[in-house]
């Protein structure tokens, strides 16, 4: 789980072309970021490749903060761990 963090920030700075100082827990996408309804899928597609997860869309509505998608994602990624 060490190398999460460092992953999903890379992704997050690639996929949305922020800086490392943008990566807080509380900060909106579209709010703080001005992501739009594309880049959150190109997002998503990425966390899914990347992490092997699926994340069903009811779940990507819900997800408004880097907060909320880092402890979904590191919840997800720890149940697939588990088997």
């Amino acid at each position: 789980m060490e190398n999460f963090k460092k992953t999903f920030d890379k992704l997050l700075i690639d996929t949305l072309g922020i800086s490392q100082e943008d990566i807080k827990f509380d900060v909106h996408f579209t709010n703080d970021l001005g992501a739009d309804s594309l880049d959150l899928v190109e997002l998503t597609i990425e966390f899914e490749k990347v992490f092997k997860i699926t994340i069903p869309d009811k779940d990507v509505e819900q997800l408004q903060t880097i907060g909320d998608v880092e402890s979904y994602l590191k919840k997800q990624v720890e149940l697939c761990l588990k088997y």
